[in-house]
């Protein structure tokens, strides 16, 4: 009999920081007055989440690399948390001279009273370009859409782009599943995205 080890998609410290970031922030910025056991459960906390998604997100950056791998090249540039959590890099052709054609992140956030998992492109062409291929996704990808055209769904992106990933994540999700939906999303995505970037 063979046993399967899971590995959930996010920790119970990153669920407890998502769902208390203003009480935990306070904590932890000394905001309010707590007794200093509690000053080093929240630091311990912090630690541990921003531990968890930094390795989540160096797995989904590797996945989506790999699932684009022959279409572009990606070089993943950004991963030091600061304050967000995301990873990001510029987009390059795949093959011949490097020249960079947008960027390409992947972001978790909490919005909607939810943890929620984006992956997001922007290409060169501005607006006009993002919508035209937002459009070419239409009826063959669910769920593309362009920033500016949704704000009420994305009211803290100050950056416009084209949201190509965005999903809840609980504790409930296995990082081994979040990974392949990732890369399987990314390959769907940037077969028709390549054309517009």
């Amino acid at each position: 009999m063979s046993m399967q080890f899971r590995v959930p998609a996010i920790s119970r410290e990153v669920e407890f920081i998502a769902q208390y970031t203003a009480e935990a922030d306070a904590v932890y910025n000394g905001e309010i007055r707590v007794p200093e056991a509690v000053k080093e459960l929240t630091k311990a906390v912090y630690d541990r989440a921003e531990d968890d998604i930094k390795d989540l997100l160096h797995v989904l950056q590797e996945e989506v690399k790999r699932a684009v791998q022959g279409l572009l090249r990606i070089r993943w540039v950004g991963g030091d948390l600061g304050g967000r959590a995301e990873g990001y890099g510029p987009i390059y052709n795949a093959h011949g001279r490097k020249k960079q054609t947008g960027w390409v992140g992947i972001y978790l956030g909490h919005y909607d009273m939810a943890l929620r998992l984006f992956g997001w492109v922007s290409p060169k062409g501005g607006l006009d370009g993002r919508r035209k291929l937002a459009r070419a996704c239409t009826g063959k990808i669910t769920g593309v859409r362009v920033v500016s055209d949704h704000r009420k769904d994305y009211p803290e992106w100050v950056e416009d782009c084209v949201v190509w990933f965005d999903r809840k994540l609980t504790l409930k999700d296995s990082r081994d599943e979040l990974r392949t939906e990732v890369g399987l999303c990314a390959k769907r995505f940037f077969k028709i995205a390549k054309r517009y970037l």
